[in-house]
């Protein structure tokens, strides 16, 4: 499920940021992970984050795990 987040992380920034760079960050512990993607785009408008079907999904497989779903806007 973890890498399907990742692949829908990914092809967000390739199709939509216009970024040069991207990092991906996997860090976990015995009880917790966390997957952190960060580009340097153009970002996403604040007031349409989550309308669309990926985010959608990706927020679907983040409420799977039982977490909460964040999203830090420039």
């Amino acid at each position: 499920m973890v890498y399907r987040m990742l692949q829908e992380l990914l092809g967000n920034v390739i199709k939509h940021a216009e970024a040069a760079h991207v990092l991906v960050q996997l860090n976990f512990g015995e009880e917790s992970f966390a997957l952190t993607v960060e580009d340097d785009g153009k970002g996403i408008d604040g007031s349409k984050e989550g309308t669309g079907i990926g985010i959608f999904s990706l927020k679907a497989r983040v409420a799977a795990f039982g977490v909460p779903w964040t999203c830090s806007l420039p």
